[in-house]
């Protein structure tokens, strides 16, 4: 092969389109690599180096002296860089699975909230900044593979148009939202800078704001009829939300339902129930109509994220608060990384509680007994690691046939 050609195999296996930090900083260098890793090293043995290279970092963050946080914010770019380097392999080897890319997604939240723990372990238990960081950082996911999952509805034609490299205002626009990618140098630069517990705070202001510029974006593009066909595993419905939901779009009111949710937040605390969240669920049924269709996984998971905040009102430990956060966000995010790689649909069979029982035991775990939280940490949890493995073993099954079926007679 001449220089040209392996030139332009090296820029063939770099995405065209990416984030502003991994464009600049991060595939100048690596796909240097890639000639040398060249079936040599799988891309999920480069996967596995960037969850290590994370844990490592949230480690290190956790110690919180100013030479582990220095330490841990390098290391984070490194796992960063072998995270964009697996992906990079895989298009320069041919060598992508439909196993690799479900790993790839499903651990990049993995690692994050690997950090962010470590943030706050290393900020002396600045468990409600990690909880609230966590729960911006979910929220921005749902409505980004939401709204691109069921625009895919729209047309063939659509989507084969391939997209060309980001613009002048697009690359700004990305920096202004702080994407996954530019958010590892934000994160890794402010814990240097302005510490730990800081960083907390500032992530989750800008990513809060980054929420709302994306929801406000959508909104003028929400009423396609295309997204009544989109993916109604992505609300997180349960049995009894599977069984409403064709009939009432059952979970869509929870846009505004969880703004009435957390009022008590600002009420003062007590462990008293309070009568009219028993109406609550089935009252607020009557707004559905008002939130457009793709906004539903968006809904369904801030309803719950309020009845989780409604923890923080009774005599809960702020770390029970932020496994509540951890164990839903990853849950979802599972779920999320299924559909955008091409899973088949599950429905209500790996979560038959759902996010509207859950939130129900939320709210029973706020004003009736915090056993039943606890509980239900078990239970996400449980059902997180069911989806992340069940999802795995299909697709392992998937590149079997697929690959039995490529092979010579």
């Amino acid at each position: 092969m001449d220089d040209g050609a392996a030139v332009s195999r090296i820029d063939a296996a770099v995405k065209v389109r990416d984030n502003v930090y991994t464009t600049y900083l991060i595939s100048p260098w690596t796909k240097r690599l890639l000639p040398s890793l060249s079936h040599r090293v799988s891309p999920n043995m480069v996967t596995a180096v960037s969850i290590v290279l994370a844990l490592v970092a949230a480690w290190l963050f956790a110690i919180g002296s100013t030479a582990s946080v220095i330490a841990g914010a390098i290391v984070y770019q490194l796992s960063f860089a072998a995270d964009c380097l697996d992906g990079q392999l895989a298009r320069y080897d041919g060598t992508a699975t439909r196993v690799g890319a479900l790993l790839d997604w499903q651990f990049d939240r993995v690692k994050e909230t690997a950090v962010v723990v470590g943030l706050a372990v290393g900020a002396d238990g600045e468990w409600l900044a990690a909880a609230a960081l966590l729960a911006m950082l979910a929220t921005r996911s749902a409505i980004t593979v939401s709204y691109k999952t069921l625009q895919s509805q729209a047309g063939e034609a659509a989507r084969q148009t391939e997209p060309g490299p980001l613009t002048a205002a697009e690359k700004w626009r990305s920096l202004a939202l702080l994407p996954y990618g530019d958010r590892h140098l934000v994160l890794g630069m402010l814990a240097v800078a302005i510490g730990l517990r800081n960083t907390l705070i500032y992530l989750a202001v800008w990513n809060l704001a980054a929420a709302l510029l994306q929801a406000l974006r959508r909104f003028d593009q929400s009423q396609d009829e295309a997204y009544e066909d989109g993916r109604t595993d992505l609300h997180g419905d349960g049995y009894v939300g599977s069984m409403l939901s064709s009939r009432l779009r059952f979970g869509l009111h929870a846009l505004f339902a969880a703004a009435i949710v957390t009022v008590p937040l600002w009420m003062p605390a007590t462990t008293t129930w309070q009568p009219y969240h028993l109406v609550l669920l089935p009252g607020l049924l009557l707004l559905a109509p008002a939130v457009p269709f793709w906004a539903g996984p968006l809904s369904s998971y801030l309803f719950e994220m309020g009845t989780i905040l409604l923890l923080s009102r009774a005599d809960v430990s702020p770390t029970l608060i932020i496994a509540a956060v951890v164990a839903v966000t990853l849950l979802r995010h599972f779920v999320n990384s299924d559909v955008l790689t091409g899973g088949l649909e599950q429905g209500w069979r790996r979560d038959p509680l759902g996010w509207e029982l859950r939130s129900v035991g939320w709210l029973l775990g706020a004003f009736v007994a915090s056993e039943i939280a606890v509980a239900l940490v078990v239970y996400t949890a449980t059902a997180a690691i069911w989806r992340l493995t069940s999802s795995l073993a299909d697709r392992r099954r998937h590149d079997a046939a697929a690959s039995g079926s490529a092979a010579p007679s």
